[in-house]
């Protein structure tokens, strides 16, 4: 028997944030791995301190269908490629201490939550 949940956007927000402390301090634990822990399916992309040639790879491979796209202290990540705005079910972008080119590259409407954190449910 499926339940269905229904979230509003502050508590998504504030689930989000606390699913990401969870992953890192169990990264932090698990020691520096060497291509990052990632996590992806048809709905989250997350990538946790991977290097520049996995973000490149999963970015390239990522669903169109996906929500929740969250590159955390990776080494960098270019969007040139990569047109978000085409993504309908998008909702979240979540760059923290990932150098990266969002805001020069990505052209639709988006709203800036924090440092690195961006509402895309308005595109």
């Amino acid at each position: 028997m499926k339940k269905i949940v229904r979230l509003n956007e502050r508590d998504l927000t504030r689930l989000i944030k606390r699913v990401i402390k969870e992953q890192e301090l169990d990264a932090e634990l698990a020691g520096p791995p060497n291509q990052g822990i990632i996590e992806m399916d048809d709905v989250t992309l997350l990538i946790i301190e991977g290097d520049k040639e996995t973000v490149e790879y999963a970015l390239s491979r990522v669903s169109k269908q996906i929500k929740y796209l969250g590159l955390i202290k990776c080494e960098s990540a270019n969007f040139k490629n990569l047109d978000l705005c085409s993504f309908p079910r998008l909702a979240f972008v979540n760059l923290p201490g990932t150098p990266n080119n969002f805001e020069s590259v990505v052209e639709c409407s988006y709203e800036k939550l924090g440092n690195g954190l961006y509402d895309m449910a308005n595109n």
